[in-house]
């Protein structure tokens, strides 16, 4: 999803200066005189998650075009339909309620 996308690279911003904006961590640099000095690496792990991921996190269609786009989906790749488990969100209840106050 764009949103989390953009929101994400919001708290990235943040969290390079500024301490628990990826809550529980300190931020990756400190000012010390006149440069900044690294005080965590940088993880990636902290922002990227399953909504950035196209195949687990689709746009949403009304019926009609749902339906086209179904059948579209599963002649360019039949494991779509043939493991929709594989393009599932395992967790999604942590997420949705991550992201609650984005209105998802």
């Amino acid at each position: 999803m764009d949103l989390v996308a953009n929101y994400e690279g919001h708290l990235f911003y943040r969290s390079l200066f500024e301490d628990d904006a990826v809550p529980g961590k300190v931020a990756v640099l400190r000012c010390e005189g006149d440069h900044g000095v690294v005080q965590r690496e940088f993880d990636g792990a902290d922002h990227v998650n399953e909504y950035w991921d196209e195949a687990l996190s689709i746009n949403r269609f009304d019926r009609l075009p749902y339906m086209r786009m179904r059948r579209k989906l599963t002649n360019l790749c039949p494991q779509y339909g043939e493991s929709p488990a594989l393009y599932t969100i395992e967790n999604e209840e942590v997420l949705k309620a991550r992201y609650a106050k984005l209105g998802l």
